[in-house]
């Protein structure tokens, strides 16, 4: 028997050849003494899929391996999210602390203004929008 070394896309387009002639070939010729039928059974269960197994498993390698990557990636983008997050909200809170008690003093200033004061006050605004 005649060995020859193919390169996998070699090897594959080989089987493919093989598979078209076995697909048109007569069933009484369907044997394993035919040789294409003997190619086919030998390299299906040989070094081509010990080839194309071994080319599968480097893209599942290199896909994991990139998978790996963004998955990394994106936790650091989370975790610096969740940093910033924390950071603006320690800046908020005093800020918006100060302003409740800035809203709280002019509250207290128009609670110190007298009744009668403000009795006269409503009293020119009304006369002041009848006129207009």
């Amino acid at each position: 028997m005649k060995a020859l070394q193919f390169s996998l896309t070699e090897s594959i387009l080989q089987i493919s050849s093989t598979i078209f002639t076995i697909s048109n070939m007569k069933l009484s010729d369907f044997n394993e003494t035919n040789e294409d039928v003997f190619f086919l059974m030998y390299n299906s269960f040989n070094e081509f899929y010990i080839g194309l197994e071994k080319s599968s498993q480097i893209y599942v390698k290199e896909l994991e391996d990139r998978s790996k990557s963004k998955t990394e990636v994106s936790l650091v983008f989370f975790i610096l999210s969740i940093a910033a997050e924390v950071f603006c909200l320690l800046i908020l809170f005093p800020v918006v602390h100060s302003v409740n008690q800035q809203k709280d003093k002019v509250l207290s200033l128009f609670c110190e203004i007298d009744n009668s004061v403000i009795r006269v006050l409503a009293l020119r605004c009304e006369r002041f929008i009848n006129n207009l």
